[in-house]
């Protein structure tokens, strides 16, 4: 071998070493961020105050299904047409998220219940867990409109980014829900990682290691397993065309699988969960029309 090859023998053999390095370095740091992934920061909630909706809005309580002892906190609203719709916002925020949606259908009569995510706002638990324990969240508001002194007939789920996970999975399995909305929402956890170099990949993977070993199910975070089970009942895709948190190629990974009915609304120049704030009264307007069509309240 010449001293040349020799050299670049050796060199790749150094590049390998540092790459292997840096690999379970970017492993080690993913097990580490674990932690803060499941303690997002609280927001604090503010009690709207724009139109009479917000001055009819009750508080209530109601526990999650699969942690009776987390309890979360919300709004609730009758329903005056019949038909009621659950608002769930995504990681990292709370139900304020939602309201502009919430506050659009509750001016058209339906009824409304917005709520923290456990370990956000002002909900119990602990530990966000990316939308595995979140459905029982979701079956909990469920329970919550089923046992009102006069339940509203037809419900529907509004549900932005990783609060899509949970309602995915949930209203998969729960035929009380019979229209869903997802605004923001990815097809899995790993979907993510799409275009990652591969320190970022080796940083994921070291946190879904501890993730799982934590006790969450990242299983259960794949929508995209379990949206063609939502068929044939209708479903709408909201993308904004600014979203760079998930691109609108990751939710139509999510729309590809779902059965029909299906539609695609697209707010223009709207960044990750910012379409009221792009389109105002022209982007709710066609969320509360896809209700109205799905859920065919009287009036």
């Amino acid at each position: 071998m010449t001293p040349a090859k020799r050299a670049a023998k050796w060199a790749a053999v150094l590049l390998a070493v540092v790459a292997l390095g840096r690999g379970a370095l970017a492993f080690r740091h993913g097990a580490y961020g674990a932690d803060a992934v499941m303690h997002p920061p609280r927001v604090a909630v503010e009690r709207p105050r724009d139109g009479s909706e917000a001055s009819r809005l009750t508080d209530v309580t109601f526990p999650s299904t699969l942690a009776p002892d987390v309890l979360l906190h919300g709004w609730y609203l009758p329903s005056a047409n019949g038909a009621a719709v659950v608002l769930v916002h995504g990681y990292g925020g709370n139900r304020l998220a939602v309201w502009p949606e919430a506050r659009a259908l509750a001016a058209r009569g339906y009824g409304i219940l917005l709520f923290d995510l456990q370990a956000h706002g002002e909900s119990g638990g602990e530990e966000s867990t990316l939308g595995d324990k979140e459905r029982g969240n979701i079956a909990g508001a469920l329970d919550f409109l089923a046992q009102r002194p006069d339940p509203p007939k037809r419900l529907g789920v509004f549900a932005f980014s990783m609060g899509g996970w949970a309602a995915v999975a949930e209203a998969a399995k729960d035929t009380r829900v019979r229209a869903l909305a997802l605004a923001g929402v990815t097809s899995s956890f790993e979907a993510q990682a799409r275009g990652w170099n591969p320190f970022r990949l080796a940083y994921l993977a070291g946190q879904s290691w501890e993730l799982e070993k934590r006790g969450v199910d990242l299983g259960q975070t794949h929508p995209v397993d379990f949206i063609f089970a939502f068929a044939p009942r209708p479903v709408i895709f909201i993308l904004g065309t600014k979203d760079t948190a998930v691109p609108s190629a990751w939710s139509l990974a999510l729309y590809a699988a779902a059965g029909d009915p299906k539609e695609v609304m697209t707010v223009e120049g709207a960044e990750h969960g910012r379409y009221f704030e792009t389109q105002g009264p022209r982007y709710t307007h066609k969320v509360v029309a896809f209700f109205d069509r799905t859920l065919a309240p009287s009036r």
